[in-house]
C-alpha cells in the first residue's frame, strides 16, 4: 500500500502503476511498476499510469524523483507520442523546471521551485471542477 505525505480532504488516492505497454521505449518499468527508469537519455520519454480517471472525482497522488532534474510530472486526457512530452500538445498538463506546461515545449508559466532527485510532488487532479495543482 502506498503511504502519502499528505491527502487533501475529499480527494481519493488511486492505486497507480506504471503502465508498461504505453511507456517509451527510452524508459524501463521496474517489477513492481512502481518505478520508471531512464535507459536512453536522448530526448523526451512519456510513460502513462494504468489508472484511468473520472468524473465527479477527485484524485490525489505522489510522484517520488529519485534521480535527474529535468522531468515533467502531469496528467493528459489521452495517450500522446511515448517518446515526447505529454505536454506539448492540447490534452496534456503538467509542470517543468519551475514553470506550467500545456499546449506547448517552451512557454509557460512560473511555478513553484525546480524539480531536484528526492523531491515528491503531489498531484491534485479535481475532475469535478477541471483543475490541476501540484504540490
Amino acid at each position: 500500500k502506498m503511504e502519502y505525505s499528505y491527502v487533501p480532504d475529499g480527494y481519493i488516492t488511486p492505486l497507480f502503476y506504471w503502465d508498461e505497454e504505453n511507456t517509451s521505449n527510452r524508459l524501463k518499468i521496474s517489477e513492481d511498476r512502481l518505478t520508471a527508469k531512464v535507459i536512453n537519455g536522448a530526448g523526451f520519454k512519456t510513460s502513462f499510469g494504468t489508472e484511468a480517471f473520472t468524473e465527479k472525482e477527485r484524485y490525489y497522488f505522489e510522484i517520488k524523483v529519485l534521480k535527474g532534474t529535468l522531468i515533467k510530472i502531469g496528467v493528459s486526457r489521452k495517450m500522446a507520442n511515448l517518446n515526447q512530452a505529454f505536454t506539448d500538445g492540447p490534452e496534456g498538463w503538467g509542470i517543468y523546471n519551475g514553470e506550467t506546461r500545456h499546449n506547448s515545449n517552451a512557454l509557460g508559466h512560473k511555478y513553484g521551485d525546480r524539480i531536484n532527485p528526492g523531491d515528491v510532488i503531489g498531484i491534485m487532479l479535481d475532475m469535478i471542477e477541471g483543475k490541476i495543482s501540484f504540490s
